[in-house]
Parts: C-alpha cells; structure tokens; sequence
C-alpha cells in the first residue's frame, strides 16, 4: 500500500491467514487512511463466501 491510496479504493494485498505463516494476495477495500501512520492503512478483505458472523457485511453492487 502506499499513501496514494484513496477510501474506497480496491487493491490487491498479501494477506496473512489466521495460525499460519502463508500470506495470499486477496482483495481488500481501503477502509480508511486519513489517521493512519505513513505505512499504515486500514482495509477490510473482500471475499466471495457468505457472511459467516455479525461482524461480515455483503456489498451490494
């Protein structure tokens, strides 16, 4: 990520999955920037699976 990105924004990132070492690259939406830190930034995963609890939204397009 670089601080050329922009809120709303879909890029690519390796992701880290959760108790291993493996990252994918996944799509991810650019959540916010304007507080982060110069290489910090706050994304959400994008993924085609159904919500699986109360803390996944469905986008609608």
């Amino acid at each position: 990520m670089s601080s050329e990105s922009e809120q709303g924004e879909v890029w690519l990132a390796d992701v880290l999955f959760k108790g291993t070492r493996q990252t994918k690259q996944r799509p991810v939406v650019i959540v916010g920037n304007e507080l982060a830190l110069d290489i910090d930034v706050i994304i959400a995963p994008v993924t085609s699976q159904k919500t699986r609890n109360q803390f996944d939204i469905v986008l609608e397009y």
